[in-house]
This record gives C-alpha cells, sequence and structure tokens, in this order.
C-alpha cells in the first residue's frame, strides 16, 4: 500500500511557517519523526518533525525545496 503525506504549510503573521504532516485519510493521525531536507541556494537544512507531526522551517527569501523521508524507500517531495 502507498504511503500518502498531506502537507499543510501554515504561514501566521507573527510566526515562522509550520509544516504539518498528516496520514492521507486520517488527518488526525500525525506522522513523527519524519526527516525534512529544505534545500535552497544557502545549503540544505535538515528538520525533523515532532510528535504532532510538525516542524517550524527557519525563515528564507529564497525559493527552496522540502523532501520528506520516513524511510529509504518512502519518501515524498514538494517544491515551494
Amino acid at each position: 500500500m502507498p504511503l500518502v503525506l498531506v502537507w499543510l504549510i501554515s504561514f501566521p503573521l507573527d510566526a515562522a511557517p509550520t509544516l504539518t504532516l498528516s496520514y492521507s485519510g486520517d488527518s488526525s493521525k500525525p506522522v513523527k519523526k519524519a526527516k525534512i531536507s529544505m534545500t535552497d541556494s544557502d545549503g540544505t537544512t535538515i528538520l525533523f518533525t515532532d510528535g504532532n507531526g510538525q516542524v517550524t522551517l527557519p525563515t528564507t527569501s529564497n525559493t527552496y525545496t522540502l523532501s520528506a523521508s520516513l524511510a529509504e524507500t518512502r519518501s515524498a517531495e514538494h517544491t515551494a
């Protein structure tokens, strides 16, 4: 069965952007400890989701690519 991740990025006016990962079909089930690679022209930053499936993204004015990985054979990618 393929793994489908739901990406939700929120941009509050007074806080850094937050990415939330949850399983498709069950948004109440967070994806914990997912490895997030954020790559821009300044390099790559490695982040991990917390127990709520959330990670706070560092601020950047550059275009970036996010890659999420749960295991070697399971990954998802999104460009913002």
